[in-house]
């Protein structure tokens, strides 16, 4: 497959106003991870759930942009990221994609925030971040990678297929939906400026 030199924006651009842009950074093997940047004040750091992409936060950013500088990413090998032939992409070497983007973009300050894999990405990589990191807000975050397969035999049905080729997309189909904007800024400000009031989006 060739590679595109600039990273895509199409679809964000339906939902961000033309505000912030979508960039690639380059990690020190070659490969990059797609972000979209946009916003003023402290850094803020979102990742996705399981075969999701930046976008899954696009009714989360707008809410935010006013109130920090928002990092959303691709993590490796979903959404525009590079699949790098041959890579793992279980937690150790996604959290050191983490690490490296913040050290690499030399964030301070840093919120990390994700939902489900993005969120024990979240956990794990504020502690190879401790001296970086001021906060972490996890939704719906799992005992990475066995915890959810450990809650009953459903759970280890459905966790299991998801990583199987054709049945992933059956049982995690690839989605724009993610945690609300209310959801995020009760976790996220509590001592930061409060979100504007708006009311939550439903699905």
């Amino acid at each position: 497959m060739e590679r595109n030199e600039s990273p895509d924006a199409t679809y964000a651009r339906t939902w961000s106003n033309g505000r912030g842009e979508v960039r690639f950074f380059t990690r020190a093997d070659g490969s990059r991870l797609r972000y979209y940047t946009v916003g003023t004040g402290p850094a803020l750091v979102l990742m996705h759930t399981v075969r999701g992409q930046l976008d899954y936060f696009q009714r989360v950013i707008p809410q935010l942009w006013d109130h920090y500088t928002v990092y959303a990413l691709d993590l490796p090998g979903m959404g525009w990221s590079d699949i790098v032939p041959g890579a793992q992409y279980e937690e150790p070497q996604l959290r050191a994609a983490v690490v490296e983007f913040v050290r690499g973009l030399d964030l301070h300050d840093v919120t990390l925030s994700g939902e489900s894999l993005g969120g024990a990405l979240s956990l794990s990589a504020s502690i190879d971040l401790k001296d970086r990191v001021s906060r972490v807000v996890a939704f719906n975050s799992y005992d990475y990678p066995q915890g959810g397969e450990r809650g009953n035999w459903i759970s280890r049905v459905i966790i299991s297929s998801v990583r199987m080729p054709v049945l992933g997309p059956v049982f995690a189909p690839p989605s724009s939906r993610g945690p609300s904007s209310g959801q995020f800024c009760r976790a996220a400000t509590s001592t930061r400026p409060s979100c504007p009031r708006t009311s939550s989006p439903s699905y």
